[in-house]
C-alpha cells in the first residue's frame, strides 16, 4: 500500500518505519537542488528507505521510497541523525 505522508523532512520516514509501512512518498515543489538531493537520498537511505520512482506532475517533483529489502528485520537501521 503507498503511504501520502504530510510529515515534514525525516519524519515521513521514522514514522513510516514505526508503522510499519512499505512505501513514502514526497512531494519537492519547483527544481530540485541536486548535492541537496543527494544528501536527502543518502539520509533516507541510512533510516532503511530507497527511492523507487521519480517523476514529474504539475512542476512538481514526485519521489516515491520503498523500505529496503535488507533493512527489514528485528534490527532497526541506524538513524538519519546518527
Amino acid at each position: 500500500m503507498t503511504i501520502f505522508r504530510t510529515d515534514t523532512g525525516m519524519q515521513a520516514f521514522e514514522r513510516a518505519w514505526a508503522d510499519g509501512d512499505q512505501y513514502v512518498t514526497r512531494v519537492n515543489r519547483g527544481a530540485l537542488d541536486v548535492e541537496r538531493h543527494t544528501e536527502y537520498l543518502n539520509k533516507v537511505y541510512r533510516v532503511g528507505f530507497a527511492l523507487l520512482d521519480i517523476f514529474e506532475q504539475s512542476g512538481n517533483t514526485v519521489m516515491v521510497f520503498e523500505r529496503r529489502a535488507e533493512a527489514v528485520g528485528p534490527q532497526r537501521p541506524m538513524t538519519a541523525r546518527s
